[in-house]
């Protein structure tokens, strides 16, 4: 099995590609000598998709979404509507891309900040 997990250097999305990766094919948004995918700019997840096609002929069976805004409790008090603004546009370019592409299973676990 193919899977996509955006935000693998969380503290959830980490373990989940550590473990995945025992039994399946497991990418991680990243392409070699560029920086991380912005996953707010559509076309940004548009584009990793395209590479992943391209580079390894595939496309994921299964994406899981990890990723998002964090910053801490400080933080998310003092940018609060910064953080909810764009882990809304994470969720959403990550649902629209998936459903562009026909991704058969996609998991979204939304992000907060949830202890300090």
């Amino acid at each position: 099995m193919n899977i996509l997990i955006f935000g693998t250097t969380g503290l959830l999305g980490r373990d989940l590609y550590e473990l995945a990766n025992f039994s399946h094919r497991v990418f991680n948004g990243k392409i070699s000598n560029k920086p991380r995918i912005d996953l707010t700019k559509q076309h940004e997840i548009w584009h990793y998709f395209e590479h992943l096609k391209q580079e390894h002929g595939i496309l994921p069976d299964v994406v899981i979404n990890c990723a998002g805004d964090i910053g801490g409790i400080n933080n998310n008090i003092s940018t609060g509507f910064d953080k909810l603004y764009n882990n809304a546009l994470i969720g959403l370019n990550v649902v629209k891309t998936c459903q562009d592409y026909k991704i058969p299973k996609l998991i979204n676990i939304s992000s907060a900040c949830t202890y300090p």
